[in-house]
């Protein structure tokens, strides 16, 4: 598992244990061309609770795109 230098610190400040094989700087998106969409959502939050209902609400809004289009 990959972990994100702003994963570590949000896992680190709220006292949740955790581990990883690989960290990097950012989570990059499949074609590595920029920061990976949910990586960016929990940059932008500013706590812990906010990142967890944004990507909640992110990963609602792609099963909704993804069952639409089936």
């Amino acid at each position: 598992m990959t972990i994100s230098e702003g994963g570590v610190k949000v896992l680190e400040e709220n006292g949740i244990r955790f581990a990883f094989e690989e960290r990097v700087s950012h989570i990059m998106n499949r074609d590595k061309t920029d920061v990976c969409p949910f990586e960016k959502r929990a940059i932008d939050s500013k706590t812990a609770q906010e990142a967890y209902v944004n990507l909640k609400a992110f990963a609602k809004q792609l099963m909704d795109m993804s069952t639409k289009t089936c």
